[in-house]
């Protein structure tokens, strides 16, 4: 028989506050119908017996009132896991509890490669010293070989690219060896060679003899030729005597006909040696005619003095 609340505020039991019953001190239940000994199923579902209100539950049932079934122990002796009431163990271990080896299975696991023995509780290789890895098939190194390499045999192999005790020295191209020297990636060429491998030839030929290989601002390799030479590998020879009657640089021309000589004292008013000024020089320095300028003013740009052409007299207008 089910009583309500308001029946039990007649007997003193408990107190109707906003829907729900406050029991009494002595008292439980929703509507304050069990003494705080005893239990809401009395029997415990048949799995258990009430203690000072709680269901003990017998082994191999849980839950509040011994209403679900439960593993003998519900650990599975830490060696598995509770399935629906069942221990399903791991692997080397058997048993309703999972707490008896099985010395079958044992045979089966992993040797560690005789370097160590397999832990059937976490599943893992323990390695003797100086072994390790997984499977304790790597001789553990001392050496630290850095982010470009890794240690074998106390010796660093090196990632591709990559050199040096610890791997810490960048390779260059194997060209680099013929005519440079590696510094940690950077090819230094050897003398008379430049490029980034040191494959090209700054001073060809050794300059012919004709001058010396000295390196620029830039640290590139060229001929510095000696005063009758030029050219990239000073073969070329020059006319530097102007005045002797001889062609000294075998070129078929002689004296002030070979430009080379214009530059000398001996040639300065030779008529082999007038040239007109650069028209680009010209119109740098003057201001052209405009566009719509008449054809007078545009001829008289050309020719006036100092200008792209020389005009002897004065120029007609007309």
């Amino acid at each position: 028989m089910i009583f309500r609340c308001e029946f039990l505020l007649i007997s003193g039991k408990g107190e109707y506050v906003e829907g729900q019953c406050q029991c009494h001190p002595g008292w439980k239940g929703k509507e304050c119908e069990l003494k705080i000994h005893e239990c809401e199923v009395p029997d415990c579902s048949g799995h258990g017996r009430c203690v000072d209100g709680e269901c003990k539950c017998a082994n191999g049932f849980t839950g509040e009132f011994c209403e679900k079934v439960d593993c003998p122990n519900p650990t599975c002796s830490g060696h598995g896991w509770c399935v629906r009431g069942t221990c399903m163990c791991s692997r080397g271990w058997r048993g309703p509890d999972c707490s008896q080896m099985d010395t079958e299975a044992l045979q089966c696991l992993p040797d560690c490669n005789k370097h160590g023995t397999f832990d059937i509780n976490t599943h893992s290789c323990i390695c003797n010293p100086p072994w390790t890895g997984s499977d304790c098939s790597k001789e553990a190194c001392s050496l630290d070989c850095g982010p470009h390499g890794k240690c074998e045999n106390e010796m660093c192999e090196c990632e591709e690219g990559w050199t040096g005790i610890r791997c810490d020295e960048r390779l260059c191209d194997s060209r680099c060896a013929e005519h440079g020297q590696c510094k940690n990636g950077t090819c230094v060429c050897m003398t008379g060679w430049n490029g980034r491998h040191c494959t090209l030839p700054g001073c060809p030929r050794n300059c012919m003899d004709h001058g010396k290989c000295l390196a620029d601002e830039e640290g590139q390799w060229k001929c510095r030729c000696h005063e009758e030479w030029e050219g990239s590998d000073c073969s070329v020879r020059l006319e530097l005597h102007c005045n002797d009657g001889n062609d000294n640089d075998n070129d078929g021309l002689k004296d002030c006909e070979d430009p080379e000589c214009c530059k000398s004292p001996n040639c300065k008013n030779s008529q082999m040696c007038v040239s007109l000024p650069d028209p680009i020089d010209i119109l740098l320095k003057m201001q052209p005619p405009a566009a719509t300028a008449s054809f007078y003013e545009k001829m008289q740009f050309i020719i006036q003095d100092n200008s792209l052409q020389s005009f002897p007299g004065a120029f007609n207008k007309r």
